[in-house]
This record gives structure tokens, C-alpha cells and sequence, in this order.
């Protein structure tokens, strides 16, 4: 039986109540929160976060402008 996240991910029905989601909701707000907290300046925290955030990235995250849905590169960010 697939668990809730595996539903989720495959467009299935899944309840969104469930405490695992739940708790990986509330673990995303929270880093976020973070995220948004932290000064730009302190690259390596916001590094560490995105990468808690979203589980890999490297030297060059953050460096294009990527929107819709579905999602696409927009323009690479230069300034």
C-alpha cells in the first residue's frame, strides 16, 4: 500500500490531515520562515536552509528566474 506522500506524488487522492503531511508541511513553513529570516548576506545559512528546504542544490541555485505551471526558466538573473 502506497503511503500518503507516494499518493500525493502520483496525483492521487490522499489525505492532506494525515500527520506525516502534516508534519512536512509544518517542517517547509517553518524553514521557509527561516529563509526569510536570515540576512543575504549570510550565504551559507541560506544555503543550508534551501538545501534542507529541498533536499540537494548546488553552487548555482537561485541563479535563473523560473515561473508558471507548469513551471519554466524565465531569464537567468544577473544582477
Amino acid at each position: 500500500m502506497a503511503t500518503k506522500r507516494q499518493k500525493m506524488l502520483a496525483g492521487e487522492m490522499y489525505d492532506p490531515f494525515d500527520p506525516e503531511m502534516v508534519a512536512a508541511r509544518t517542517r517547509a513553513l517553518d524553514l521557509w520562515q527561516h529563509l526569510n529570516a536570515t540576512r543575504e548576506s549570510d550565504e551559507a545559512e541560506r544555503r543550508r536552509t534551501l538545501r534542507d528546504l529541498f533536499g540537494k542544490g548546488g553552487d548555482t541555485v537561485d541563479a535563473i528566474f523560473a515561473a508558471g505551471n507548469p513551471c519554466r526558466v524565465i531569464r537567468a538573473i544577473t544582477e
